[in-house]
């Protein structure tokens, strides 16, 4: 797609700044057209193909509505968007009348034209693109279904469907299609009615649950914090044994409760990051080897293994003495006491000397 813009100022300077503006390349938009008044910019809507106009609406020798107004006799096919000081803001808002796409204050924010060029230029696009332009997020579910409402539902699956509309997307590291289909249906991984508040990000992040865990909960857990705090205890007191068994059922509840998986993600790497923390003599390196490789998971069941034998393999080599084990689960279990070597030695019918040393 290669789009013709025409932008209108009777200030020079402005009609510069706006060509640098934006990459308008990466928009769809390949030739850029300035005019400093509305009788030199008829002359090129008549000569050139133009799409869209950006114009401002107060020039010397005409406004930008009436200009519009003119253009729009000789062509049906171009978009508007209005620029205008704040005193206008009335005026460019009737506009909209006219058929104007919509209107920006001076100065102009970056962000706002953008958006604005994109949702022109994705309506101008085949549909196939239009759809891809959807699933990228650069436009809105309710852009694309004012131009096309027999689109009632997406339908995610893992082989790209005959006779829809698809786009690829790489979701836990596996690649799936989101198709525009005029109906549901049960044969594919997901498909949810398409609304106009509907939201692409909001449907990625099903889809990913779904993957993810193999289910994705209609009432997701919002927080894993919990979860966390549950199995400190263990780390601190090197009891990784129970740390493992109780990581089984913590596992369970997160299959069951589907959160985001990021927060999942944030959950393991709080879990080994503290375990780290609890043993010095191990290596940082592995810790960050091990961390990359939980951002990396596509799935709840292969994490957790993978933890668990990370979790085991540590303890199998760095496992507290019976002794220290014992210390750290009195501490854990009387730290709101004044405890002293003393008091802890006599517990553990152990020397005093001794057990400062160790």
């Amino acid at each position: 797609m290669s789009l013709n813009l025409l932008i209108v100022d009777d200030e020079y300077m402005i009609l510069e700044g706006l060509k640098q503006f934006l990459p308008y390349e990466e928009l769809g938009i390949h030739a850029i057209h300035t005019a400093e008044s509305a009788q030199e910019a008829l002359k090129i809507f008549q000569e050139h193909a133009i799409d869209i106009v950006l114009t401002d609406i107060s020039m010397p020798d005409k406004t930008g509505l009436d200009m519009i107004i003119d253009m729009q006799s000789y062509s049906d096919k171009a978009s508007y968007i209005i620029m205008s000081g704040f005193q206008e803001f009335e005026y460019a808002k009737k506009a909209i009348g006219l058929g104007v796409v919509d209107y920006l204050i001076k100065p102009i924010n970056r962000n706002d034209l953008e958006q604005i060029l994109q949702r022109i230029t994705a309506t101008k696009m085949p549909i196939q693109e239009q759809w891809q332009v959807l699933i990228q997020e650069k436009i809105s579910v309710a852009s694309f279904l004012a131009d096309y409402p027999d689109t009632t539902h997406l339908l995610v699956d893992h082989q790209k469907l005959d006779g829809l509309f698809s786009a690829p997307v790489t979701i836990c590291g596996q690649e799936v299609f989101f198709h525009a289909g005029n109906q549901a249906s049960k044969e594919v991984l997901f498909a949810e009615a398409l609304r106009k508040d509907s939201e692409i990000a909001t449907f990625k992040d099903k889809v990913e649950r779904l993957l993810f865990y193999g289910n994705a909960s209609t009432a997701p857990i919002e927080s894993v914090q919990l979860f966390y705090d549950q199995l400190v205890p263990y780390i601190e007191s090197g009891q990784f044994q129970e740390l493992v068994i109780n990581l089984a059922d913590i596992v369970q509840q997160l299959s069951e409760g589907t959160p985001s998986v990021y927060l999942t993600k944030q959950f393991f790497n709080q879990l080994i990051t503290k375990v780290y923390h609890a043993l010095p003599q191990l290596e940082r390196e592995v810790l960050e080897a091990f961390i990359l490789q939980v951002d990396k998971s596509t799935s709840l069941r292969e994490l957790h293994q993978e933890t668990k034998q990370h979790i085991l393999l540590i303890a199998d080599r760095y496992q507290y003495s019976e002794h220290v084990s014992d210390i750290l689960a009195i501490i854990h279990q009387e730290y709101q006491k004044e405890l002293t070597l003393k008091t802890v030695s006599e517990q553990l019918y152990l020397n005093t000397v001794y057990l400062g040393q160790i």
